[in-house]
């Protein structure tokens, strides 16, 4: 299954569109010269791109990340670049073919930010390279408070567009599509101050998809960003269920997946050049029987992290044996990094050795993975019914 997904490049675009007013001058004067007014403000929805941590200098994988791990044991000393590499590989497989197309270039609908603003209904065209988005669709959205995650309690939104919190419940030619509360708005940089304030704010949104390569979709993201300390957390779960059952003829492993289910968190703490990094997630996955593989059930979790631009690295791996998988159970290992032109070798050394990188402390010890899915994070608000009310 792995080798057949490929990985997406998730990028974040921020629209504005620039606004200019002419004034004019008192009657006995001379008339004033032009004055532009700032741009108007638009409801900007985040992209993939800055919901995503990079994780590319310990995944720089050629080979499947899953299907080839064979560590059993570790033992300082030994060859664990593929159990370092399986966490980012895995993740950028899913992301890449089910999560980033789902919603990819949603930035291109623009909402003006106006209090007034309680619904928005418009035809809009969607770039090509906007995958599940492509083409022209009849969009409508609401901007009324309701129940988000079934609480019990609204989210106190504004109702209208002209100050947080929104809510926003959308619906793609008249069906449901997606939640959203943003919190807190993105910001972008101000060139006229050293620092750098641009973040992507704070929220969560659902979205529903019934075809995204194949699979059903169904996921949340829980996302938030702080400037002043350049963290950035972004949580996720998601149900994926194949209803087309697809197939990756002419790929040497194939393993039909009937259903995914996923929780990750990925964080990043610092500068983007000497970061601490941090990926943990818990899977759990069901593959049809074929005649070229065994049917089953089977977990993955992972949990690693590092400093950037440092070379070692800290993490545990659990996966059971299902088909031609190997099963694993490594924790606590701490690895030393050895960089080449276009790959590394990670090797194990004492877990002793991650408590001091770089004047961080990355060994994991004994943290827990994170909990497994639970269907109720992706589960349809009550108040989102399947066609729009206007």
């Amino acid at each position: 299954m792995f080798r057949r997904l490929r990985r997406a490049l998730i990028a974040l675009g921020l629209l504005a569109v620039p606004l200019l007013y002419i004034g004019c001058g008192a009657p006995a004067g001379p008339p004033s010269p032009p004055v532009e007014v700032p741009s108007p403000v638009v409801l900007k929805f985040v992209e993939p791109a800055d919901l995503s941590i990079d994780f590319g200098s310990i995944s720089k994988v050629t080979t499947d990340p899953a299907g080839n791990l064979a560590v059993k044991v570790v033992n300082p000393g030994d060859d664990v670049t593929e159990l370092i590499q399986f966490g980012p590989g895995f993740l950028d497989a899913i992301d890449g073919a089910f999560i980033a197309p789902s919603f990819r270039s949603i930035s291109e609908l623009q909402v003006p930010l106006d209090a007034t603003i309680t619904t928005f209904s418009d035809t809009v065209t969607f770039s090509a390279g906007a995958d599940f988005l492509a083409g022209t669709h009849e969009v409508k959205l609401s901007f009324a408070d309701f129940d988000f995650d079934d609480d019990g309690a609204t989210e106190g939104c504004s109702g209208g567009t002209g100050s947080t919190p929104i809510c926003v419940r959308f619906w793609l030619d008249g069906e449901r599509y997606l939640a959203w509360v943003f919190d807190e708005l993105a910001r972008d940089d101000d060139p006229a101050t050293a620092e750098n304030e641009a973040t992507v704010g704070r929220g969560r949104f659902k979205v529903y998809a019934d075809d995204v390569n194949g699979f059903q979709v169904a996921f949340l993201i829980s996302y938030a960003q702080d400037a002043a300390t350049e963290t950035l957390t972004v949580e996720q779960s998601m149900r994926e269920v194949n209803v087309n059952k697809v197939e990756c003829p002419g790929v040497e492993i194939c393993y039909p997946i009937v259903a995914i289910d996923w929780h990750f968190v990925q964080q990043q703490i610092g500068p983007p050049a000497s970061a601490f990094k941090n990926l943990n997630y818990n899977t759990h996955f069901v593959i049809e029987e074929t005649p070229d593989n065994y049917a089953g059930e089977g977990d993955l979790a992972y949990l690693g992290q590092f400093v950037e631009g440092s070379d070692f690295w800290s993490g545990s791996v659990f996966r059971d044996g299902v088909g031609d998988f190997a099963p694993i159970d490594e924790s606590d290992v701490c690895a030393s990094i050895s960089r080449f032109p276009t790959f590394f070798v990670g090797t194990a050394v004492t877990p002793e050795t991650c408590e001091d990188i770089a004047g961080t402390d990355i060994r994991v010890r004994t943290t827990a993975f994170v909990d497994p899915f639970d269907p109720a994070d992706v589960a349809v608000p009550t108040g989102f019914p399947a066609a729009p009310p206007f």
